[in-house]
């Protein structure tokens, strides 16, 4: 009788505190969807389902080291998470919501802008001479990811600040 009290009694604590841990998150989460429906390129990547306590969450799963060494990240998914931090920076302003994550949006912003690099190459066919930019070229575009471990370790860093930020 007297442990199922004490069980009671812990159980109960742990809902309230996970309740109140998670308050910000939905608010955050409830703010961004309302913002969604005045940014139409941000909606067109986030989608009206989406959640920033949901999406901080998956980020900081996939950036531990143990993840890292069973899954590495493909240029794919890289730039999938740069379009997603792309969209909630261009909102910052005029979303009260994501104000809070201001500071870390705008470093993981600048991250991408620095470690994602775009090449498009123009390549002239075979037996065409004088031809460049028409019927005879080809185009390559190749996408890489460039960075070290100080570029993992910071990205690591502003995930943990949005996750403090939306106290999760």
């Amino acid at each position: 009788m007297k442990q199922s009290l004490i069980f009671c009694i812990i159980f109960t604590s742990f809902i309230s505190f996970t309740h109140a841990q998670s308050s910000i998150a939905e608010a955050t989460d409830a703010g961004v969807k309302e913002c969604l429906k005045t940014h139409p390129q941000a909606k067109e990547v986030l989608h009206s389902t989406f959640s920033v306590s949901h999406w901080v969450l998956q980020l900081h799963k996939a950036s531990t080291n143990e993840e890292l060494r069973k899954h590495h990240l493909t240029v794919k998914e890289v730039l999938h998470q740069q379009h997603i931090v792309d969209a909630l920076y261009s909102m910052l302003g005029e979303c009260s919501a994501i104000e809070k994550l201001r500071e870390p949006l705008t470093n993981l912003h600048n991250v991408f802008k620095q470690h994602v690099v775009t090449e498009v190459i123009t390549k002239k066919q075979e037996n065409q001479e004088n031809a460049l930019f028409g019927d005879n070229t080809e185009t390559i575009v190749r996408t890489k990811v460039v960075g070290t471990y100080k570029t993992i370790k910071e990205v690591r860093k502003q995930i943990r600040k949005m996750k403090r930020a939306l106290q999760l």
